[in-house]
């Protein structure tokens, strides 16, 4: 009996770790590619494939095809100097962040 428990036990941890594996909550888009990385701290020079060379926003946007995911770091953006100055979303890109 015991070794019955231990072995479901096993199993039961075993199943815990796939879906913390599998499922962050976070669905990708089928092409990893289609994500631009973007940051107050980015660049246009940057690739934006990832958080360690993340793109302006302005870039990531502009970069953006219909499909893509633009994931935004924390932080302040600012579109320009002028008063008319805004950031805008290409139809079909989505924008994440947090």
């Amino acid at each position: 009996m015991r070794r019955m428990i231990a072995h479901l036990l096993v199993i039961l941890v075993l199943a815990a770790v796939w879906l913390v594996v599998q499922g962050t909550g976070v669905a990708l888009p089928d092409d990893r590619s289609a994500v631009l990385c973007a940051a107050p701290d980015g660049t246009p020079e940057a690739s934006g494939a990832c958080w360690e060379h993340p793109l302006d926003l302005l870039t990531a946007l502009r970069s953006a095809e219909p499909g893509a995911e633009v994931w935004i770091r924390q932080g302040v953006y600012t579109p320009g100097d002028g008063p008319d100055s805004a950031f805008y979303v290409p139809d079909g890109v989505t924008l994440l962040g947090g």
